[in-house]
Formats: structure tokens, C-alpha cells, sequence
């Protein structure tokens, strides 16, 4: 997306908007405060259209926000990136091998039965 305003046409009627991660690029050396604003931005033109913007981490922005995921409907819903269901978290990734070894470790280090919030910061760790 090139500039907020093509959110336009997904903003009439609705309440909220889950930007469901990779919403912008934090993985490269000197990106992190460019995607911040960038994601600020984004909130803030759906602030300004009475839209509350919640977004999730995704593996190309792990640490944008606090929330890895959204329980929904009672629970009935999951929404998460999905990354994290894949063991090397992007496996069309050059560096799949490699990442898939480090969630491999995360996940060890968790335990019997890991929960689903660890699971997520195991895969963030990763990315």
C-alpha cells in the first residue's frame, strides 16, 4: 500500500480494523522507525474516520505491537499472522533453514505443553 488513503473503500461501517501482520517492514537494519511511523500513521487516518486500528505482529514486524493475537466471538475465532504454524515461521524465506532452527530451540526451551501465547513469543523470539 502505497499511501493510507487506498484503506479508504475498507472503512465504511465498520467499527474496527485488525491489520493481521506484515503490516510494514521492521526486519531490516535502519527500517524499524520508518515502519513505526508508518504504522502511526495508518492509525491515525483510521482515527481520524472513527475506526480503531488494532494490529497484530506478523514476522516482518515482530514487535510492532503488544498483541501477537485476538480471541473472537467467545473464543470461537482465532485471528493470528500464521506464521508462527510453520516451524521455519516463512518457509519461502532464503533464510528458512536457519530460522527454523532458531524456533526450533524457542519451542525446546518452552517445555511440556506450551501455550499458545508462548508458542507466539517463541515464534517472535525466532523472527
Amino acid at each position: 500500500m502505497r499511501t493510507p488513503g487506498q484503506l479508504e473503500p475498507l472503512l465504511s461501517g465498520i467499527r474496527t480494523l485488525v491489520f493481521n501482520g506484515d503490516s510494514v517492514e521492521m526486519r531490516f537494519p535502519g527500517e524499524e522507525k520508518r515502519a513505526r511511523k508508518h504504522a502511526e500513521n495508518l492509525r491515525h487516518f483510521c482515527r481520524e474516520r472513527g475506526v480503531q486500528a488494532v494490529f497484530l505482529n506478523g514476522n516482518h514486524d515482530p514487535s510492532l505491537s503488544a498483541t501477537d493475537h485476538l480471541d473472537l466471538l467467545d473464543g470461537r475465532v482465532l485471528v493470528m499472522h500464521g506464521d508462527a504454524l510453520f516451524p521455519s515461521l516463512s518457509p519461502w524465506s532464503p533464510r528458512a533453514g536457519k530460522i527454523a532452527a532458531a524456533h526450533r530451540r524457542e519451542i525446546a526451551a518452552l517445555g511440556e505443553s506450551p501455550t499458545l501465547e508462548q508458542r507466539l513469543t517463541a515464534a517472535k523470539r525466532a523472527a
